[in-house]
């Protein structure tokens, strides 16, 4: 349009500057036929020139047009593609254009929503926000990252963050509107979480700060309550435990200061019978809403109790009882909530464990006296007891047992083979009886603190060598092949010879009761670093089951394999062992596999001064 325009102005000009020229020629004397004919070819090539201006700006101007729309198109393609939803409306607040991204966010299809004013996107609790927005727009402003919420066609609310601009027409007149809305409800939510934790984490502080600063049972129980109403929205708290003694507490405390204390000792009543009914007592109980609960809905209705939560205190030999919150409110319990009660729960049943505690030991002291004068007799009569078994016990088994040897070698006349078979067995069972009466008075001297060491430098491998002579007679009747494993140069441990014997003998003892006829075990020590050294008694024998190897130290235990192999004995000798170890600042532990076999290693210091060459020895070597 613009281009036929000027054509026909250019051509309008042509012709006035064809006549003029006419005109002037006239007015020279030139013939008047001859100066309409120069004025006649002057307007023609003035027209040829105007039609080739005319036809170079018809090009321009579409060009520019294709340009345009192509730019138009790109635009469009951006506007689509956008997960923002981008939106436009008239300056009536009516929609005009609806991208991908609104109904992403929104849920509305553009057939839905074109043509539908934009207030119904927002919430009803908000009815001035947008026409407040669009008399900033028709005054030609726009608005930035503003922070607002909106409805979505299912009814939930989102939070968005928008920006609004105006759209305006050629003459920069403004025409609508266009906003461009990013869905921030994740991130809204995680920081409202976040402060929200924040603000638990700062309450249980309080509250850890407030109960512990006193150890008066009475003041704990009443600023622990005091807070809890506080800090948990909850209208009415109800604490009840038995102390270690097993003396019932209770305290009770309300929101509401003027409440009658008939209604609060009601609900007191309420909060013990739902203690009582909860459905597991080691566990919490949140019912948002009580009406709901079976045998007693009508009850919470008639006191006005819609929402409850029942929280045990951690079960312990002082402690046992629980907190309960009340309100006359339904509740939604989020999962932050019950990990906030959850640990206000517990700092508040740690509280009063320590103050009851506390209580407690102060009545304890009071007896303290006597109990430790009781206490002495008691191990001085357990002493008297040892010396006694020492002596009438251990020693006419032993006489025994030596008799029935003498009279199994014949030394009193000749025995036929059923009484060397008998005697033989009367034998074993008084050397039996005298190996429990020692291992027995062993235990009873080292848990009472008396185990004596007579500490010295010990060649390891020369003390295995004679445990495996000793017991190399007994391993050749049954087939068994022992075998050493000596890692070379090993340093010196530093310990009571004798009674690292009486471990290895032990250890290599219980070897040969569990390992089959025709086994192997092995015995061996190496070194682990210039302070430690590592033995070891290794079998293939019928192993440990997994549930018993945890406790095959503890005292008169007799394990599973133990009794398929027949073999029986004290349940003393591993605990002795342990003790013996331990003495000498070392480790026993155990490795088995059923059926497969079983190691018992030990650990035990090397001797300082021979571990401190050791150490020079290789510094040097750097």
């Amino acid at each position: 349009m613009a281009a036929g325009s000027a054509f026909r102005a250019l051509t309008l000009l042509c012709l006035v500057a064809g006549i003029a020229q006419s005109a002037w020629l006239s007015f020279q004397g030139v013939a008047l036929f001859q100066a309409l004919a120069v004025g006649i070819a002057g307007a023609a090539g003035l027209f040829a020139g105007a039609l080739w201006v005319a036809r170079k700006f018809a090009c321009s101007a579409v060009e520019h047009s294709l340009r345009s729309t192509e730019t138009r198109s790109q635009l469009a393609a951006i506007v689509e593609s956008s997960e923002d939803a981008i939106i436009g409306m008239n300056l009536e607040g009516e929609i005009t254009s609806w991208n991908a991204g609104a109904e992403t966010i929104y849920g509305y299809s553009a057939e839905e929503i074109l043509h539908r004013p934009i207030t119904l996107l927002n919430p009803p609790d908000r009815p001035n926000e947008i026409p407040q927005l669009m008399k900033i727009i028709k005054q030609g402003k726009g608005i930035n990252r503003y922070e607002s919420e909106r409805i979505q066609k299912d009814g939930r609310r989102i939070y968005v963050s928008a920006s609004i601009s105006p759209i305006k027409d050629v003459d920069g007149a403004v025409i609508g509107a266009s906003t461009i809305v990013r869905d921030v409800t994740t991130v809204k939510k995680f920081e409202e979480n976040l402060r929200a934790h924040a603000s638990q984490m700062e309450t249980l502080y309080t509250v850890a700060q407030d109960v512990g600063a006193t150890l008066s049972l009475n003041e704990v129980m009443e600023r622990s309550l005091k807070r809890v109403i506080t800090a948990s929205g909850f209208d009415y708290a109800f604490l009840r435990f038995y102390d270690a003694a097993e003396q019932f507490r209770s305290l009770v405390a309300s929101v509401n200061a003027d409440l009658p204390s008939e209604s609060l000792e009601s609900l007191k009543y309420l909060s013990e019978a739902t203690v009582e009914r909860m459905p597991d007592p080691n566990q919490a109980w949140f019912v948002g809403d009580a009406s709901t609960v079976s045998g007693m809905g009508s009850v919470y209705d008639a006191a006005n109790v819609k929402a409850l939560a029942v929280l045990p205190f951690p079960r312990s030999a002082q402690l046992h009882g629980a907190l309960t919150l009340m309100s006359p409110r339904a509740y939604e319990f989020s999962s932050e909530q019950l990990h906030f009660l959850h640990a206000l729960a517990q700092q508040i049943g740690l509280a009063v464990e320590n103050a009851s505690l506390y209580g407690n030991t102060l009545q304890i002291n009071a007896h303290l006296h006597e109990e430790i004068e009781e206490r002495k007799r008691a191990e001085k009569r357990l002493a008297d007891f040892t010396a006694m078994a020492v002596h009438d016990l251990r020693g006419p088994l032993s006489n025994l047992a030596s008799i029935a040897e003498s009279l199994q070698n014949e030394a009193f006349g000749a025995i036929n083979d059923e009484q060397r078979q008998w005697l033989g067995k009367m034998e074993a069972s008084c050397v039996g009886l005298v190996e429990q009466i020692s291992h027995f008075l062993d235990l009873s001297k080292m848990e009472a603190g008396h185990i004596e060491l007579n500490s010295k430098p010990v060649d390891i491998g020369s003390l295995l060598c004679e445990s495996i002579f000793q017991y190399s007679i007994q391993a050749d009747k049954r087939d068994i092949k022992l075998a050493l494993a000596l890692e070379p140069d090993l340093p010196l441990i530093n310990a009571d010879a004798r009674r690292i014997n009486q471990v290895v003998e032990n250890l290599l003892n219980n070897a040969l009761k569990f390992t089959r006829d025709g086994g192997h075990i092995e015995v061996g020590a190496r070194r682990e670093n210039a302070y430690q050294i590592t033995g070891w008694v290794k079998d293939n024998g019928i192993g440990i089951p997994p549930n018993e190897i945890s406790r095959i130290f503890e005292k008169y235990r007799q394990v599973a394999s133990g009794e398929k192999a027949k073999a029986f004995g004290t349940g003393l000798g591993l605990a002795i062992c342990k003790k013996i170890v331990e003495a000498h600042d070392g480790v026993l532990w155990v490795e088995s596999k059923e059926n497969e076999g079983t190691t018992l290693f030990f650990s035990l210091p090397a001797n300082q001064t021979d571990s401190t060459d050791i150490l020079e020895s290789q510094l040097s070597s750097l």
